[in-house]
């Protein structure tokens, strides 16, 4: 039994910033340096806060796993309401928002990917 995978059941959390292609054309060292500030101030905190797990990044997305469906909604819903607070100040056309994705899913989930 060594060999078989270990199973849990998980929600899994999904967030990428819209118009990221947009905005890297328009200003491309800005758009950086506000997905770095709002990973570090406002969504890798909210993950941890709630439980989360973050398992993969990439580029202007964040793949993050939860024990609790619940946990998640609620990560995700203060990650939205934060995205508000964080953007303030900055001109319409730089500010941040983040789409968020919460797929509950019955089944397993195991080496990277989702089983049913």
């Amino acid at each position: 039994m060594a060999d078989r995978d270990q199973r849990k059941l998980a929600a899994i959390f999904v967030a990428d910033l819209v118009g990221y292609s947009r905005l890297t054309e328009a200003d491309e060292a800005g758009t950086l340096r506000r997905l770095k500030a709002a990973r570090e101030q406002v969504l890798d905190p909210a993950i941890g806060e709630f439980g989360g797990r973050i398992v993969h990044t990439a580029g202007d997305g964040v793949l993050s796993e939860f024990p609790s469906v619940v946990d998640a909604v609620q990560c995700a819903a203060n990650i939205q309401n934060a995205m508000i607070d964080h953007g303030r100040g900055e001109p319409d056309e730089a500010q941040s928002e983040f789409s968020s994705e919460l797929r509950h899913r019955r089944g397993d989930v195991g080496s990277g990917w989702a089983h049913r």
